[in-house]
């Protein structure tokens, strides 16, 4: 990536596209790479975000908890799944 920035010994790379920073990130926990955007066109304040993304992810690793996002149309589908009765009509208080 041209114009990267490699911070906290390789495991943040803060790179630009399409006048966006993104971060990306590679904890212990995960074997893959998380990206993704910091939603600024600043590049101090992007290094100030992804060092915090950064820890935030390093915290839920140690929690245990998920380190990435489950598509949208998965998580879209599991909250309608959660309103419907078993014959498969919607429940009245589903809206």
């Amino acid at each position: 990536m041209e114009g990267a920035r490699y911070l906290e010994d390789g495991r943040l790379t803060i790179f630009r596209r399409s006048g966006i920073y993104y971060a990306r990130l590679r904890t212990a926990a995960s074997p893959r790479y998380i990206t993704r955007s910091l939603k600024t066109s600043n590049e101090q304040t992007a290094v100030d975000l992804g060092r915090r993304l950064l820890f935030q992810l390093e915290q839920r690793a140690e929690e245990g908890l998920h380190l990435h996002r489950a598509p949208v149309p998965v998580a879209r589908v599991r909250r309608r799944l959660r309103f419907r009765c078993p014959e498969g009509r919607h429940t009245p208080f589903s809206r």
